[in-house]
């Protein structure tokens, strides 16, 4: 049988997936399904979907979720989406029942459906719409997963973490690649500055707090060839 590859084993997208497996007793669990007329391919139990070119890292947003809710809740997220100006490349997982499945890794727990931002600012901006569509709907976070050891951004719809998007390892400050690690203590490695203590300044209309936006902030993430 077909296990599903975890982030751990595979922020490099993977390779091209089978069909994905049944269920216990050979019960098939039901299927995910993405947007209307959006073209998704199937990878080691992922749907995914590529419409611009993935950078070799950046800010990850992980959308809370539960088994129950998950296609409610991709119902509501996927056109917030899908209104960017650029699309950026996300997965989630092709059935519910691999969400069960990711809650016995501490690190993978809660981590059903994955977005890989192309800028800091969009990184922000999504997390902002998509807090503010789920709020809408679900009115709060109670009863969704939490996102194991990463940063939650707002009211616990979204949580985030900087790392790798194409390999095992992510470029240091010194321009030296190391080791991409995940860590319980934080959400970043020390040489990334942290947007997300700008992000109530940037995103509620009525805040008086001054902010200096890090640099290359509207800038793409960097991509390694």
């Amino acid at each position: 049988m077909m296990q599903l590859v975890t982030e751990d084993e595979r922020d490099r997208i993977g390779g091209e997936g089978q069909q994905v497996p049944c269920g216990t007793g050979g019960r098939r669990m039901p299927a995910l399904k993405g947007l209307e007329g959006v073209t998704y391919k199937l990878k080691a139990g992922w749907q995914v979907i590529e419409p611009s070119p993935l950078p070799s890292e950046g800010w990850k947003l992980h959308v809370a979720g539960i088994e129950a809710r998950a296609q409610e809740i991709l119902n509501m997220v996927l056109p917030v989406i899908h209104a960017e100006p650029q699309v950026p490349q996300y997965k989630f997982v092709a059935q519910t029942e691999y969400m069960a499945k990711q809650r016995n890794s501490a690190t993978q727990r809660g981590k059903w459906f994955c977005i890989y931002a192309l800028s800091c600012a969009q990184a922000i901006g999504l997390a902002r719409a998509i807090e503010d569509r789920m709020a809408e709907r679900l009115v709060n976070a109670v009863g969704l997963e939490a996102v194991g050891h990463d940063k939650q951004v707002d009211r616990g719809f979204v949580f985030t973490r900087y790392g790798s998007y194409t390999s095992p390892n992510i470029r240091n400050d010194k321009g030296e690649m190391v080791p991409d690690g995940r860590s319980a203590t934080t959400h970043k490695p020390a040489w990334i500055q942290d947007i997300w203590l700008h992000y109530t300044a940037l995103t509620q209309p009525r805040s008086r707090l001054a902010v200096s936006l890090p640099s290359g902030f509207f800038d793409t993430f960097p991509s390694y060839g």
